[in-house]
């Protein structure tokens, strides 16, 4: 069972908010929207903004993985006389590639792997 922890959620949103204004500099200065003065309307708005970006980031990562406008349509077509859930399941595998060893003259000894976007340096 998942609950909600008040305390958690705000020490999150700190951490994204002090990241998001490292990276936004002094142009901008993010805060919790209960801390902004605001119209009763601008809370509906923002709901609305943030539902349409989480359903863009999910028909992104399905397109991703290879979800197509036929899948849609055939779960559109589905959703007519049923309700709908996706499962996914991947596999992970791991095998060695190679092994390599240099022996330079030097002062100091540096031995740097790299695989992909996994890299290795040793001094």
């Amino acid at each position: 069972e998942t609950t909600f922890v008040e305390h958690r959620f705000h020490q999150r949103v700190d951490a994204a908010l002090r990241r998001v204004r490292q990276i936004l500099h002094s142009t901008r200065n993010p805060t919790y929207a209960a801390n902004v003065p605001h119209r009763f309307d601008d809370k509906y708005s923002m709901t609305e903004i943030l539902v349409k970006l989480g359903i863009a980031s999910i028909v992104q990562t399905l397109g991703a993985l290879g979800f197509t406008d036929e899948h849609a349509h055939k779960l559109r077509e589905w959703s007519t006389t049923r309700s709908i859930s996706l499962r996914f399941s991947a596999n992970e595998s791991c095998s060695f590639v190679r092994e390599c060893k240099r022996e330079v003259d030097s002062d100091r000894a540096e031995t740097r792997c790299d695989f992909g976007f996994l890299s290795t340096k040793v001094m």
